[in-house]
């Protein structure tokens, strides 16, 4: 919502603050294969941006993210699985 200019609403901001989790997992853009299509129609400078006001919302709710790395989807699995062990 920061994204497009406007302000969290209250029922957003109250069920961020009582549903928390325990790991956030987050993928930031890869230049490399990214591709606009019906399902992701951002061009790669937006997915950026929303990138951005991802992690700045998810840590204004105190949440430490673990970046997953730029690998193959296999090695992606592998990192996450070894997070969660």
């Amino acid at each position: 919502i920061y994204y497009i200019g406007d302000s969290y609403p209250a029922f957003f901001d109250a069920a961020c603050r009582e549903h928390l989790y325990t790991r956030i997992f987050i993928l930031p853009p890869w230049k490399d294969i990214y591709i606009s299509d019906d399902a992701r129609y951002e061009n790669y400078e937006q997915a950026v941006l929303i990138h951005e006001h991802l992690v700045e919302t998810y840590e204004k709710y105190g949440y430490n993210l673990i970046e997953v790395p730029r690998d193959t989807v296999d090695n992606r699995i592998l990192f996450i699985l070894d997070k969660l062990s």
